[in-house]
Formats: structure tokens, C-alpha cells, sequence
């Protein structure tokens, strides 16, 4: 970062802190981040398995009991190929998110910030 965004970023932090409102924006920003790993994960799952079923024999038909059980019956219907390929998928863009997370983690305690209202 710039130390033009550096100094920008403690200002807020430095108002946060006066309104009382820095702990709440460190457990906002903590529930968001655990919201979006939530979702991606739902997410790729459910195109792993639209996937697979589409590669199952009589896949992309609707009668197809594999995507008209849900998700977890389509995980069981999955080749350990598919699984390996989808539980791959799914650590290469949580681990992003939490490579991410890490960034602002050190970012915070390197600036001197404590996410903690009674904190001066």
C-alpha cells in the first residue's frame, strides 16, 4: 500500500476507535469474510455437481436422480476424479480468500491496530 492509503486507513481506524464503533467493524468485517467463504464453498460445490451430473450416464436430464436429490447425493455420485478435481477447486479459492484475510491480519498488527474499542 501507499503511504497515502496507509494514512487514510488509520484515519478511519483512529475514528472508528473515537466512536466506539472499531470493535464492531473488526466483527463486521470477521462475519463477512466467514459469509463469503460460506458461499463460495455452496457455490462450487453445486457446479461440481451440475457438472458431474451432466457427465453421468443420462446426464442433463431432469429425471436424473442425481440433481433431483441435491447436492449431497450428487457429491456421492461424483468419480474420486470429479471429487479430487472439486475439493482442489475449492482449496485454490479458499485458500485466496484466507491468503486475502492474512494480508489484512498483518496489515493491522504491523499499523499497531487492535480491533478493540477499549484499546487507546
Amino acid at each position: 500500500l501507499t503511504s497515502d492509503k496507509r494514512a487514510k486507513i488509520r484515519g478511519v481506524v483512529k475514528a472508528l476507535r473515537v466512536c466506539g464503533k472499531l470493535g464492531g467493524a473488526g466483527a463486521a468485517y470477521q462475519r463477512k469474510l466467514c459469509e463469503l467463504i460460506s458461499v463460495t464453498v455452496r457455490a462450487i460445490v453445486t457446479e461440481c455437481v451440475a457438472d458431474a451430473a451432466k457427465n453421468a450416464p443420462g446426464g442433463g436430464d431432469e429425471a436424473n436422480p442425481v440433481v433431483s436429490k441435491g447436492t449431497m447425493a450428487g457429491v456421492a455420485h461424483m468419480s474420486l476424479d470429479q471429487f479430487f478435481d472439486c475439493i482442489n477447486m475449492l482449496f485454490e479459492q479458499v485458500l485466496g480468500l484466507l491468503w486475502g484475510a492474512f494480508a489484512v491480519n498483518k496489515f493491522c498488527i504491523d499499523e499497531g491496530f487492535i480491533l478493540d474499542d477499549n484499546t487507546p
